[in-house]
């Protein structure tokens, strides 16, 4: 664990240095072996500001803090590094075991019947639509405030029929055909 303690326009007392090394010490237990670790105090007129950056297994982890005096400054970061690691370990562990994607994609495989054939797919209808003519932005303001998942409209600039959709990750699909 080699942590470098620099300080800018501020004496640190050896004291510190220790109690930042014990610190360190303790927050290996939730991030593992520290490979490289910088401690950065700046003192200024009535404050002193502290920033660390600490790296194991390829994670960096950051904190800024700022305080009266250099004890409250140090504790402060050290807290803020503590409280990010525990949410990293929390996370890590809260997604081991789960299972794959794919693993469930092959759950919802159709489930042969007791002679060993495979059911037919087959196609459920839904409420029929009605498509309005209207531009992409009014489609995803529409497509935002309903609960449906796409929604068929007449684009109003192509004069073409197009689907809006909801991505997985937040953002909307538009599929605009070519003819």
């Amino acid at each position: 664990m080699a942590i470098d303690i620099t300080g800018r326009h501020i004496e640190i007392p050896s004291r510190d240095k220790d109690w930042v090394r014990e610190r360190a010490a303790r927050l290996e237990r939730h991030i593992g072996k520290i490979t490289e670790g910088r401690l950065i105090l700046t003192g200024e007129k009535r404050r002193v500001t502290a920033e660390a950056m600490i790296t194991a297994r390829r994670r960096t982890w950051e904190a800024h803090a700022e305080g009266a005096d250099l004890p409250g400054a140090l504790a402060e970061v050290f807290d803020r590094l503590e409280t990010q690691a525990k949410k990293e370990r929390a996370r890590q562990k809260d997604h081991k075991g789960k299972k794959s994607a794919r693993t469930l994609a092959e759950g919802f495989a159709p489930a042969p019947h007791s002679d060993g054939a495979i059911p037919e797919r087959r196609i459920v209808k839904t409420a029929p639509t009605r498509i309005k003519p209207m531009s992409a932005e009014e489609a995803a303001l529409e497509l935002d405030d309903s609960l449906r998942e796409f929604i068929v409209f007449h684009d109003a600039s192509s004069e073409r029929v197009s689907v809006m959709y909801k991505r997985k990750d937040g953002h909307f699909g538009l599929i605009a055909p070519e003819w």
